[in-house]
């Protein structure tokens, strides 16, 4: 076979304006492809036997430019009905029909909030079209994989073939506290004997936790208003488990609406869980059918996850929202790509609704919501909910499979306990908008924190 080297840059570049806030961002990727130079009996000239990715730094020339945007401090208290104009464009903000409603227009733009919770729940376009489906909510669950749900549970069903003390304690594990079975791996371990508590499966622990039924809570929102004259929506709210009352993650939502009609959330989200990882950290949201082809920068264009994604490219990829899902035989978690800059979600002109993700996001889009994933034993029990349903997480937990009967997740891909802190852009497309300059416009509209969380870490330790 014989191979080549090709420089592909996928996106534009990241630059900084010098004041603070963040401009476009981008990957350019050296790609080399190894191909069959003549045909063989197995395939034929130009086969794509392996290839590979590495990604570059960005040349001085893409990494220079002034931002569009000034960065704004937030102080002062806005009220309804209040419009604050600069240039031609103006944000206006107004009550709904219920009390709870909030609509903030900007550049054409509504964005709608539902303050009993601070989170978006609308964005309708400049042709007053609603491209939403369900609210913002912030998301720590998915649908269990055979390999979250392998453990001794699996084993149970062959314990009457065990000896009697090892077959009673296989049946007696999974029904232990999680506190339980700690301490007893935290003695065994003192006694130089294996831990137990792994062969638990994460399925069964994150239930025990709650994880898969987080109600939110104590949840407090309030509008501000910035000498720039954008908006800022901010929210706070507890993710309990409503079974013990224990409060699993304390959470934080400021949308800041700029006057070009671009919002960004920036999210927080302090997880509390003894468990070795939990399985994502990210915000969930529902996406008008209408909304049904998918394109992104990021890889793909098959599903990939942290712990399995190198034969997936990095580059712009594009397939229809039932092509996004992954149609497992038993439903579970599927459909998941990494490394996404931006997800474009559109009708057939090219209308329709574009998420940044700063740094960059996983996603996944599927006419099925986690809660039937979940409960569902055959994909043809699966009925399309009334809308898309759309994950966009700054954490994600590989998939495993060194074995089926343990928490085979390597270490390097769990979620771990920890205070988590990302941004998601939302802007709207109309016919004819290429995504990536959307995103770049965004970008350069954005408020000066964006550039800092996409400086840092998304993990704070």
């Amino acid at each position: 076979g014989g191979g080549g080297g090709e420089g592909v840059e996928a996106g534009q570049a990241e630059r900084d304006g010098g004041d603070g806030c963040s401009d476009a961002t981008a990957s350019v990727q050296l790609e080399i492809r190894f191909e069959c130079a003549s045909d063989e009996s197995w395939a034929a000239a130009g086969h794509e036997v392996a290839f590979a990715q590495f990604p570059l730094a960005l040349p001085p020339w893409l990494t220079t430019g002034a931002s569009l945007a000034t960065a704004a401090s937030v102080d002062s208290p806005v009220t309804h009905s209040q419009s604050e104009s600069s240039g031609t464009r103006s944000i206006t903000i107004s009550s709904g029909v219920m009390a709870h409603d909030l609509h903030v227009r900007a550049n054409g733009v509504t964005f709608g909030f539902d303050m009993r919770t601070g989170l978006l729940a609308s964005v309708k376009n400049r042709a007053g079209e609603e491209l939403m489906g369900a609210p913002f909510e912030f998301n720590f669950w998915r649908a269990p994989t055979d390999n979250d749900s392998g453990g001794v549970e699996f084993m149970g069903r062959w314990a009457w073939v065990l000896p009697p003390g090892l077959g009673l304690g296989i049946k007696i594990l999974p029904l232990l506290p999680n506190w339980m079975t700690r301490s007893i791996d935290y003695i065994a371990g003192g006694l130089g004997l294996d831990p137990i508590g792994r062969n638990v499966s994460y399925r069964t622990v994150w239930k025990k936790e709650g994880w898969h039924n987080l109600l939110a809570s104590s949840a407090t929102a309030r509008v501000e208003h910035s000498p720039d004259g954008s908006v800022v929506v901010r929210a706070s709210l507890s993710m309990v488990d409503p079974a013990s009352g224990a409060e699993r993650a304390a959470c934080e939502a400021t949308t800041h609406i700029c006057k070009h009609g671009h919002a960004w959330v920036r999210a927080q989200a302090d997880v509390r869980s003894p468990l070795p990882s939990i399985a994502r950290v990210g915000l969930r949201l529902g996406v008008s059918k209408a909304l049904s082809t998918c394109s992104w920068l990021g890889r793909g264009p098959h599903e990939n996850y942290e712990d399995r994604k190198l034969g997936a490219r990095v580059g712009i990829h594009s397939l229809s929202a039932e092509q996004m899902h992954t149609p497992y035989i038993v439903p579970g978690e599927n459909g998941l790509r990494t490394g996404v800059q931006w997800l474009a979600m559109a009708n057939e002109v090219g209308s329709g609704l574009l998420f940044t993700g700063v740094p960059e996001m996983k996603v996944s889009v599927s006419p099925f919501a986690d809660e039937q994933l979940t409960a569902a034993l055959h994909d043809h029990e699966l009925v399309a909910e009334e809308s898309l349903c759309v994950c966009l997480d700054n954490q994600h937990m590989g998939v495993g499979g060194d074995d089926s009967w343990s928490q085979s997740v390597l270490s390097e891909y769990r979620v771990r306990a920890g205070t988590y802190a990302w941004a998601v852009g939302v802007s709207i497309l109309e016919g004819g908008d290429e995504p990536d300059r959307v995103a770049q416009s965004a970008l350069l509209a954005a408020p000066a924190w964006v550039s800092s969380l996409a400086r840092r870490a998304s993990k704070i330790l």
